[in-house]
């Protein structure tokens, strides 16, 4: 009988991530803070990163896209992503709509007025 080393062990880490909560107004920007989290704790898996965002959507948001989360499809973070930006973000015609009947600068600086009219503008020019 030899005296051989144990064979290397495969050892899961859980994660603890802790996702900001789901921003409806801006779900672009929700979703970049959400991808710089998993960047910073190397999560790179689809599913992973579709079981955090659906653990932390408000119900509301999650009917939204229910057959998603009951039928993830192949890539279901990016499917997720995508349907729940379209489904959730104004139109872009409502956003143009916005644009056009902009309140005024009230208490915010111009640079901010800018800022959220560049942000309703989205990619239109």
């Amino acid at each position: 009988m030899t005296d051989e080393p144990n064979p290397p062990t495969a050892t899961a880490y859980a994660v603890s991530l802790k996702l900001p909560d789901f921003w409806p107004s801006d779900p672009e920007l929700w979703f970049a803070q959400a991808e710089a989290l998993f960047t910073a704790q190397n999560i790179t898996q689809e599913k992973t990163k579709f079981g955090h965002v659906v653990r932390v959507l408000p119900a509301r948001y999650a009917s939204e896209v229910r057959d998603i989360i009951l039928r993830p499809p192949e890539q279901p973070y990016k499917v997720l992503k995508a349907e729940l930006t379209k489904r959730v973000c104004p139109s872009k015609r409502q956003r143009l709509q916005q644009l056009l009947h902009v309140e005024d600068l009230g208490d915010r600086k111009p640079s901010q007025l800018l800022r959220y009219m560049l942000k309703l503008r989205g990619d239109a020019v």
